[in-house]
């Protein structure tokens, strides 16, 4: 979206000499990102990864993978959960069959259509806000999740959240600031604030989600609990097997139209 609303010169550049907590303290691999190459419209808010969670007392299996995961909607019928976002959702599903998330190939995607066609009468609920609720009152067994949710149900019940062995997503929240924002400074402020370490290490510990900060930075100001957690700060070697949503234009309008039917069935 950044991407997009900067192509649409929607956004207002950020002055970095406003924001010298970002400047000093974000982590370089946070920088220069393919959606803001330049670092010219954006700056990183938290990160995560897109997977599955499941309830270890409800489902006797140990899915390790996407194959694995969607087997259990035939063995747990209504019982599991889809994000509401079709990126997270036919790109897993791509990756599954062995494609790019950001697969753009008609024949590719016209596969993830019929897949999940043939899935949504077992679907529990496509559902991006209250689905971790559902899954910690045991309305939903499991779901396809962001890794701070995931957190947040396994810190409420017995629970794991597993980053699918195929891969998945990579993803980074930013900070913008909109075309005719009637107080860009406070805007600035505002972002100036929330990078000093123990302001972020709110937020991160609210979330569950990665701090962009550097990570030394953490150390004091995170519970080692979390600070410790790879369910909130992924390990290195697992992020190298997943990728960023880049959907080309071409990808985005065909993925618009098998999300709308398969909601619609």
């Amino acid at each position: 979206m950044v991407k997009i609303l900067a192509e649409e010169k929607l956004l207002e550049a950020i002055d970095w000499k406003k924001i010298p907590n970002a400047q000093r303290n974000l982590d370089p691999k946070f920088k220069g990102l393919p959606y803001d190459p330049q670092d010219t419209w954006s700056v990183p808010k938290d990160w995560g990864t897109t997977g599955f969670v499941y309830r270890t007392d409800l489902i006797k299996e140990r899915p390790t993978s996407w194959k694995e995961f969607f087997a259990l909607f035939k063995k747990y019928p209504r019982k599991l959960t889809l994000l509401d976002g079709s990126p997270e959702v036919i790109g897993s599903v791509a990756v599954m069959m062995g494609y790019s998330y950001n697969t753009d190939d008609r024949g590719e995607l016209d596969k993830v259509r019929s897949f999940l066609l043939d899935l949504k009468p077992l679907v529990h609920s496509i559902d991006s806000v209250t689905y971790k609720q559902k899954i910690v009152a045991g309305k939903a067994y499991g779901g396809m999740a962001w890794n701070g949710d995931g957190a947040f149900v396994a810190s409420k019940k017995p629970a794991e959240y597993i980053v699918a062995k195929e891969g998945g997503e990579f993803w980074v929240d930013a900070y913008v600031i909109p075309v005719g924002a009637k107080n860009a400074d406070a805007a600035h402020a505002w972002i100036n604030f929330v990078y000093q370490p123990k302001i972020n290490a709110l937020e991160t510990s609210y979330t569950f989600y990665g701090s962009p900060l550097k990570r030394p930075l953490l150390r004091r100001a995170l519970a080692k609990s979390v600070f410790n957690n790879p369910d909130v700060f992924p390990p290195a070697n697992l992020i190298k097997k997943l990728e960023a949503n880049n959907v080309s234009p071409t990808g985005t309008r065909l993925r618009e139209r098998i999300w709308t039917e398969f909601k619609s069935a």
